[in-house]
């Protein structure tokens, strides 16, 4: 039991390291672009090529750290599985029953707001889905309630 009570305690460590990485970007793409329309013009005035791919950086960065937290809690390799540092591999350690329900409600919170990102993460930022450049699908909206 320890050893399972260790392991869970540096799986969430090492998840938190992650969300608040995740966090931590969000707040830079915040500050940078989400503050004013005069913060924005300043930096298209300053660099504009630069502040604008930066905010496409940005962007998909978010969202790939988004969905990399919240993917299955293993992935095939070769005839084996390996674990992903996850919501749904934390769903699979020992926890009490109350807290186990209270997981659960939050990750299905988080996995509803991945179903609104994860095709643009699959069809532009891991992969360039031909038809989705070319058709210029948009990907990836949400509402800043979602968020």
């Amino acid at each position: 039991m320890t050893s399972s009570i260790t392991h869970r305690k540096e799986v969430i460590e090492t998840f938190c390291d992650a969300c608040v990485w995740a966090r931590t970007v969000r707040n830079y793409f915040l500050a940078l672009f989400e503050f004013n329309q005069c913060r924005l013009a300043l930096l298209e005035e300053v660099a504009a090529f630069l502040f604008h791919d930066l905010n496409i950086i940005l962007i998909e960065y978010i969202f790939l750290q988004l969905c990399k937290l919240t993917d299955s809690d293993k992935t095939k390799v070769g005839k084996d599985y390996s674990n992903n540092l996850t919501t749904n591999y934390i769903l699979t350690l020992e926890w009490s029953p109350e807290t186990l329900k209270g997981l659960q409600i939050k990750n299905d919170e988080l996995m509803a707001f991945r179903s609104k990102i994860i095709d643009a993460r699959r069809k532009l930022i891991a992969h360039n889905d031909l038809r989705t450049h070319l058709q210029s699908i948009s990907l990836g909206s949400f509402s800043e309630s979602d968020e």
